[in-house]
């Protein structure tokens, strides 16, 4: 087997359970409405194909205008159902997929401050250069559907015999009222990753392979495909006799694992370097938005952003006007009762801008922010007097 083409392809949103209403129906086939999906962006749906369900059923999944893959498991690709990301920041979990580094390693190494050039950084795709690969960088919209046509070609042309494919969102869906609900929480700390590996690699590379299907149920990061990425480069380093010998190192520890090893069964979001508030393995309860923990938690988090405002005086001082929904964490593995975490969602006025924030209550009734604040709803012109982009999801401009 040669140098395998790499091809990775980086989406938006990924849908676990779509909708209650359905599309098509007939017995023992049922497939949902996709309409609460927005069509102005790339959506994957994740819809495993049914042999009860008539080949007809499908094309309808392209209805409104919508991108739609429909993912068919028997094909051999693989849902890496564990997957999650290390950062809320776009840029970070980018970074950590090529780059292979957090925030503190590139600051110590390539980027020393946000307004640094990332030319520095060892980017992967210099890596496969230098031992023969071509590489490009495509940007898409749902408008050209440049993915589609790529992807649509491999496949017709049997490219994909030989191509090792990626499909990767960097989150999932970051605003609307699916984002109150448990399914919303995890999708946004929880985006997909599909992997496509050639038949060629999968008879070859048996071990390897097999690996990588086990890891579909493990905790995985974008710094674990990083070094899966590593791995392709050279595929000695993924011939059985090889992963053998790897394997037999214990990698609990390792903030980052290639895919074609196994991952630790009890890998925790601390060791692969998930930020707490982003852990998919947390258990959580709704508690009553009338108590004095959802109160006092929605009033830090309106101190907060009022904290953000201070410098800023074109913009309104907030206040709460409702708590929507309080939700409190606890991590399976961590028995500390020093502190609980608890996240809200709240309106305030004026403006009614809908926020969500996670916070750490101590025993000694100190609060602190864990996550960067998100905004439910969109702020369209309400935030004409800033030109900072993070700061017009906060700033209520006054008249």
């Amino acid at each position: 087997m040669g140098l395998p083409t790499v091809a990775a392809a980086a989406l938006r949103n990924r849908h676990t359970k779509p909708a209650d209403s359905t599309l098509f129906q007939s017995p023992g086939c049922t497939i949902p409405s996709l309409d609460f999906l927005d069509p102005t962006i790339r959506n994957l749906v994740e819809y495993p194909a049914d042999e009860k369900c008539p080949n007809e059923a499908y094309p309808l999944l392209g209805s409104n205008e919508t991108h739609i893959w429909v993912i068919n498991e028997t094909k051999g690709v693989i849902d890496l159902k564990g997957y999650g990301k290390t950062s809320d920041k776009m840029l970070l979990n980018v970074l950590a997929m090529l780059v292979g580094k957090n925030v503190e390693e590139l600051q110590k190494t390539c980027w020393p401050s946000p307004i640094a050039r990332l030319d520095r950084c060892p980017f992967i795709w210099d890596r496969f250069k230098d031992v023969g690969y071509y590489t490009a960088l495509l940007e898409d919209s749902a408008r050209f559907s440049i993915y589609e046509t790529l992807l649509k070609k491999l496949s017709n042309s049997g490219y994909l015999n030989d191509t090792f494919l990626i499909l990767v969102s960097d989150e999932g869906i970051k605003s609307g009222d699916i984002r109150k609900r448990k399914q919303g929480r995890l999708e946004q700390r929880l985006p997909f990753l599909y992997i496509l590996p050639p038949t060629s690699l999968r008879k070859k590379f048996s071990l390897a392979y097999e690996n990588l299907k086990e890891n579909a149920e493990r905790l995985t990061t974008p710094y674990d495909l990083y070094n899966t990425l590593i791995d392709l480069l050279d595929l000695s380093a993924i011939k059985n006799e090889e992963v053998l010998l790897r394997n037999e190192i214990t990698h609990y520890h390792d903030k980052s694992v290639s895919l074609f090893l196994q991952i630790p069964d009890n890998r925790t979001c601390q060791s692969a370097d998930i930020n707490k508030y982003l852990c998919g393995c947390v258990q959580s309860s709704r508690i009553s938005n009338q108590t004095s923990e959802s109160r006092g938690a929605a009033s830090f988090l309106v101190r907060h952003l009022n904290e953000i405002l201070g410098s800023y005086p074109q913009c309104a001082r907030l206040a709460l006007e409702s708590i929507l929904q309080a939700v409190e964490y606890t991590i399976p593995y961590e028995s500390d009762k020093e502190w609980h975490d608890v996240t809200v969602v709240v309106r305030v006025k004026p403006g009614g801008g809908v926020f969500e924030g996670t916070m750490r209550h101590y025993k000694d009734g100190d609060w602190t922010m864990l996550s960067p604040v998100s905004r439910f709803n969109m702020y369209s012109e309400l935030s004409f007097c800033v030109k900072q982009y993070w700061l017009k999801m906060y700033c209520y401009c006054l008249l």
